[in-house]
């Protein structure tokens, strides 16, 4: 008997004792969410190219080569207006290099 007498004292020790509560720490943690950028902003652009005609063979012909020129310069001008469409979009300066 005074064996089952010292468990339920042992037990009543044990059972009263109380533990600290774990201080936890809460953080701010800053969450970016990327978004997709548009595809109206992400279209490639042909590369003009001249034209190889049988009586052009290596293509020294001024008028197709100012044909080529402008069409590069459109395309230029319109990869320009996108990157800076999606500099807005970003909040970046436009004209920060």
């Amino acid at each position: 008997m005074p064996v089952r007498y010292g468990v339920l004292i042992i037990a009543l020790i044990l059972g009263g004792c109380k533990t600290a509560a774990p201080h936890i720490r809460t953080v701010q943690v800053p969450v970016y969410v990327y978004v997709s950028v548009p595809d109206k902003y992400t279209t490639t652009i042909d590369i003009a190219e001249p034209e190889v005609t049988a009586e052009c063979v290596y293509m020294d012909s001024v008028c197709e080569l100012r044909r080529v020129a402008y069409k590069r310069k459109l395309g230029l001008q319109q990869c320009n207006e996108q990157l800076n469409e999606i500099r807005f979009i970003q909040g970046t300066d436009t004209n920060a290099r």
